[in-house]
C-alpha cells in the first residue's frame, strides 16, 4: 500500500519537474525546487533511484508464496525455506490439471 502510493508518488514528482517551467516562474519556488529545475537530469535520476530503492525496502519481505485457485500451496514464511525445483514443477502440473477440469 505504501509502496504502490511512493511509486505514484514519484511518477508525479517527475512529471511535475519536467511541466514546472512552464507553471512555476523561475526564483519563485524554493531554492531546492530551483536547482531541481535547473539540473532535471540529475533530479529525475535521483528521484527515480531514491524512490525505487525505499520501494525494494518497503516490499521486501522474503516471502515467496505459491497459491493455486485461491488455496496456498507453497508459503517461504511458513517452511522457512524456497520450494525446490521438484516442487515447482508440481505446482506447475497440478495448476495444469486444474485448468483442464
Amino acid at each position: 500500500m505504501i509502496a504502490t502510493a511512493l511509486s505514484y508518488g514519484k511518477l508525479l514528482a517527475i512529471a511535475a519537474l519536467i511541466i514546472a517551467d512552464a507553471r512555476v516562474p523561475a526564483g519563485e519556488g524554493p531554492e531546492w525546487f530551483d536547482w531541481m529545475r535547473t539540473n532535471k537530469l540529475s533530479s529525475v535520476l535521483i528521484t527515480f533511484f531514491a524512490c525505487n530503492a525505499i520501494e525494494q525496502q518497503l516490499l521486501a519481505t522474503g516471502a515467496f508464496e505459491v497459491s493455486l485457485n485461491g488455496h496456498d500451496v507453497f508459503s517461504k514464511l511458513q517452511s522457512g525455506r524456497l520450494p525446490s525445483l521438484e516442487e515447482m514443477v508440481s505446482f506447475v502440473n497440478m495448476a495444469k490439471r486444474y485448468e483442464s477440469q
